[in-house]
């Protein structure tokens, strides 16, 4: 088993259910190792778990893609969405499917942009990943509203992260959301 970034430990979420990540309690059958929801932190929390993840993707410790993944099959309440420098979406998790209504399948090949940000932050977002291409640089995590599938508001903590994993010259970008109770901000 791959060791766990130990500042992102924090999480002992209760096991998921990957049989249906949109599906209601009792429409599917869970595993005994599975359950059907994704929890949502207070804003501190929240905040605490996103930024541990920036830290350590900063000191070098998801130096492969195979750890990153690890860590995130390790806390299955980070949400994250890998996508390119156009905003075209590759990496699609359960938590994000859960966070926002989207299920792998709906999501990947689609515009993260258009999909999660509502339209008042989608340049912003756009300018936003064009600089980083350029810089390596990615704002600091912090609290936002993105978009459900169905129209509502998702209160979120969202850090940014830039991998080149593959390649020096192609960019991976990846989104980390941790939901946000209602009342914590």
């Amino acid at each position: 088993m791959a060791s766990r970034c130990p500042s992102i430990s924090c999480l002992n979420a209760p096991p998921r259910c990957e049989a249906d990540p949109l599906a209601r309690p009792g429409a599917a059958s869970p595993s005994p190792d599975k359950t059907l929801y994704m929890n949502k932190y207070a804003h501190k929390e929240a905040e605490s778990i996103v930024q541990s993840v920036c830290t350590a993707a900063a000191d070098g410790v998801f130096d492969t893609r195979e750890k990153f993944l690890s860590m995130l099959d390790d806390n299955p309440d980070i949400a994250a969405q890998g996508y390119n420098a156009f905003g075209k979406i590759f990496f699609w998790n359960d938590a994000s499917a859960f966070l926002y209504g989207y299920r792998e399948a709906d999501a990947v090949t689609r515009d993260i942009f258009e999909t999660i940000l509502p339209p008042e932050m989608r340049q912003m977002a756009r300018t936003m990943v064009e600089a980083a291409t350029q810089t390596g640089r990615m704002p600091e995590p912090s609290a936002c509203d993105l978009l459900h599938r169905s129209g509502d508001y998702v209160t979120v903590v969202s850090g940014h992260l830039l991998f080149h994993w593959d390649s020096p010259s192609t960019p991976e970008f990846y989104c980390v959301d941790v939901g946000v109770e209602s009342q914590a901000l």
